[in-house]
């Protein structure tokens, strides 16, 4: 079903709920997950795993601030480029591990995929004009100081379809809308040395 428009799947599947068929036959009943990807599209699979990896320069979220009410990158997002990720498909649940150091306790950042152009390694990744998939973010938390502590955190799983001259971007925000009342709390500058994304290419 990779491609096929969404709400012509929607139709297609309630019409056949109404003819009292069995819908599966419009879902591929060969394959048990179907995701609406960002561009309208439904895409397939067996599973939701992150099956490929691709590495990334290490993430830097500076702290503002001093002693342990120190925040983290408070304000500009700070974006990562994904090489090798130009022209792929991911729907599932992607995974970033890395090993983290967080300088002090309270320490959080917010984690998401955008896409965007293929990066220009003369220009600024924070300058690329990147788009979070779906609006989908996911919350980093130490409670403690972090030093080099090994961490393995499921993201927010996405759908995507990417074109050739788009590539994927890992974005971290130091506070985000959608956990707007963490804003309350101060977080402290956070490093993640050698990050590894797995992700779920279809």
């Amino acid at each position: 079903i990779i491609g096929t428009d969404f709400t012509d799947l929607t139709i297609a599947f309630f019409q056949s709920i109404m003819a009292g068929e069995n819908p599966r036959k419009v879902l591929q009943a060969d394959k048990p997950f179907h995701v609406a990807s960002d561009t309208n599209g439904c895409m397939s699979a067996d599973n939701l795993d992150a099956n490929t990896a691709f590495s990334a320069a290490s993430l830097e979220v500076p702290g503002v601030g001093s002693g342990t009410a120190a925040f983290a990158g408070l304000g500009a997002p700070v974006v990562t480029p994904i090489p090798g990720t130009a022209g792929i498909r991911i729907a599932g649940i992607p995974r970033l591990e890395g090993t983290a150091y967080a300088a002090a306790a309270e320490t959080r950042v917010f984690l998401a995929l955008a896409k965007g152009p293929l990066f220009d390694p003369g220009a600024s990744p924070n300058r690329m004009p990147t788009f979070v998939i779906q609006n989908q973010v996911m919350p980093l938390r130490f409670a403690l100081p972090a030093t080099g502590e090994a961490i393995d955190l499921a993201l927010a799983g996405v759908a995507a379809e990417l074109a050739p001259d788009e590539q994927l971007y890992l974005v971290a925000y130091s506070i985000h809308d959608q956990f707007i009342a963490h804003g309350s709390r101060a977080p402290g500058g956070l490093v993640i040395t050698s990050p590894k994304l797995h992700l779920p290419v279809r």
